[in-house]
């Protein structure tokens, strides 16, 4: 540093700046200092909060994924409670009308009239057969089963019941032309003429019946089909 004296340029010995340069490279050591430590708590700061941040982020990500599996499982559970509670309740209903069926087929074979005794088993077995005997009928017919089936024969009159023969086998040994639908009761019935007489056919439950009435008995096969259940 330079000072004048009298006229002449005086420099301060260097000893008296060292003092004043301490002071400032303190200062400027301390502000530094400050800086770099406020720096680096704000970055403990933004590291500490990214990590929070990251972590619930996670967490909220986890819980979402939770909580869509659980959705789709419920879902899937009431799909399949649904499904099954409709298998159950078709189930019940199947097996109350099978009881149902059982119980009223069991009560018609015990009131049967004394001619179609033999056939309560067949009842039971889901055929229907005559619950009474048309008045016009006279003496008592000849009654045969098998396991596929029952006939039923009167003099001009025969009545056939079976699981195997199909509406074709009777309709084949018809005339040509000669079909036609005629109501018996609640059944609608195929009526055809063939060589053996007039025949009366249709499918109920699974199986085939057919009355073969000859010119003199035809008018008792309407009332005869009216009397099966």
């Amino acid at each position: 540093m330079l000072r004048r004296l009298g006229g002449h340029a005086y420099r301060a010995p260097k000893a008296a700046l060292e003092p004043e340069l301490r002071r400032v490279s303190t200062t400027t050591l301390v502000v530094a200092l400050i800086i770099t430590l406020s720096l680096a708590l704000v970055c403990g700061v933004v590291a500490v909060w990214w990590a929070a941040y990251n972590r619930q982020s996670d967490r909220v990500a986890s819980l979402s994924r939770e909580y869509e599996k659980l959705e789709h499982d419920h879902h899937v559970i009431g799909e399949h409670f649904v499904e099954q509670t409709s298998r159950l309740n078709a189930a019940l209903k199947e097996m109350s009308g099978a009881y149902e069926r059982g119980f009223a087929r069991g009560r018609q074979s015990t009131t049967l009239p004394a001619p179609f005794k033999p056939l309560w088993p067949l009842v039971r077995a889901g055929y229907v057969v005559p619950l009474s005997v048309p008045r016009q009928l006279r003496g008592r017919p000849t009654v045969a089963q098998s396991h596929h089936g029952y006939s039923v024969h009167w003099r001009g009159l025969a009545l056939y019941a079976s699981d195997r023969d199909l509406l074709t086998d009777w309709a084949s040994k018809a005339w040509p032309a000669t079909a036609r639908d005629v109501r018996a009761g609640t059944r609608t019935i195929t009526r055809i003429v063939g060589p053996h007489g007039t025949v009366y056919a249709w499918r109920e439950r699974d199986k085939t019946y057919a009355v073969v009435a000859q010119p003199s008995s035809d008018p008792l096969a309407v009332p005869l089909v009216r009397t099966l259940g």
